[in-house]
Order: structure tokens, then C-alpha cells, then sequence
């Protein structure tokens, strides 16, 4: 993706965008890159802890998080978004440390290549409100990366969840700037290109 990236003159940007997927992958790699400075940056202030211990906090939350994730790519993103949110206020954990817990383990996960991990990660932190980070579940399920490819619309709406929380005023994911939102929705809006069929003429006989 790097080297298609660099040939093409640098990141492909809303005006003219002509190839949806290639674009959307540019902007998946991003935050990821993102993402793992994220985690990087928090872990820098937690005291006591190696990065195999976060590590091993992180596979925790995974197996936690199994349950949530399980069939998402066949569920309404709101319905999912709402039981992960019950879930997380019944475990009496302050809200805040599992944001953090959820930026650390996503950023981790995506270090280590471990797909359930990044994907449970971003699905608590939709679930606990962070809504922008609903971007990361669009991506995940666009590509099957942690679950089964989900269906084009449902993928889209996790997308459009994210960039509407940001829209009205959510703090944005990291990385998540104005630029890459505008990509985003603009790779987003090809989705409603119409699709072909074939050609149906009534004649006069």
C-alpha cells in the first residue's frame, strides 16, 4: 500500500477520487499508524507495567470483548453500539479507564497483527460513546479483518455513524483530521453510484 501510495504522488485526496477501495485502504493504513501512536503515548504514563504485561492486559480485554463482537457483521451498528454500552456500564469499570484501556488495546493489537484485538478494541470504544472511533469497525468490516466481510451497507454505516459524531462535535479520533474526513466521505458518497443491470426494452408488439 506504501509503495502504490508513493508511485501515485501521496495520499489520494477527495477531489477526483476515482478508485473508492484504494483510497479507503489509504486511509485504513493511516489510522492505524494512528492508532499505534495512540496506544504508545498512554502507555508512556502508566507506571509499573511492560509492554508484555500491557500486552497481556490487552488479550484480557479480547477475550471480554469476544461476546460483544460475535456475529457483528450481521447486526444493526446501533443495536450493537447500544448493547456494548449496556455492557460496559454493567461491569462497574469508570467509563474513562476503558476508553483509555480501549485506545491502549487497539493501537496494540494493530502492532501485533491481532485483528480481534483491534476490532474489540474499536467496537468498546463506539460502545462507550467514542463514536469516531466507529471509522475503525467500518474498516474492519469493509475487509473482513477481525469478522466476516460484512454487507456494503452495513460497513457504510458504521462509517457514517463516525463521521457524524465528529460533524456534531465529537472529539475526533486521533489522526482523524479534516482531510481524511473528507476523503472518507468522499470515497463513501461512490457507494451510492447506481448499479448496472441489464437492459429491459418494451417494443410495440
Amino acid at each position: 500500500m506504501g509503495v502504490l501510495t508513493a508511485a501515485n504522488g501521496g495520499l489520494t485526496g477527495a477531489t477526483g477520487l476515482s478508485d473508492r477501495e484504494f483510497a479507503l485502504n489509504e486511509q485504513f493504513c493511516l489510522a492505524r499508524t494512528h492508532a499505534m501512536s495512540e496506544a504508545t503515548a498512554i502507555t508512556a504514563t502508566i507506571a509499573n507495567m511492560t509492554e508484555a504485561q500491557v500486552e497481556s492486559q490487552c488479550q484480557g480485554l479480547k477475550q471480554v470483548m469476544a461476546e460483544q463482537v460475535a456475529g457483528i457483521e450481521g447486526k444493526d451498528p446501533l443495536a450493537v453500539e447500544g448493547e456494548v454500552g449496556r455492557f460496559l456500564q454493567g461491569t462497574g469499570r469508570p467509563m474513562d479507564q476503558l476508553i483509555s484501556a480501549g485506545k491502549v488495546c487497539l493501537g496494540v493489537g494493530y502492532r501485533i497483527d491481532d485483528a480481534d484485538m483491534a476490532l474489540g478494541s474499536a467496537v468498546l470504544l463506539a460502545g462507550a460513546g467514542v463514536m469516531p472511533y466507529g471509522e475503525m469497525v467500518s474498516h474492519h468490516l469493509r475487509e473482513g479483518f477481525g469478522a466476516p466481510k460484512a454487507p456494503a451497507e452495513t460497513s457504510q454505516m458504521w462509517m457514517d455513524m463516525a463521521m457524524d459524531a465528529v460533524a456534531d462535535g465529537a472529539t475526533p479520533m486521533s489522526g482523524q483530521s479534516t482531510e481524511r474526513l473528507a476523503v472518507l466521505r468522499a470515497a463513501s458518497a461512490a457507494t451510492g453510484a447506481p448499479r448496472a443491470e441489464l437492459p429491459v426494452f418494451t417494443t410495440g408488439d
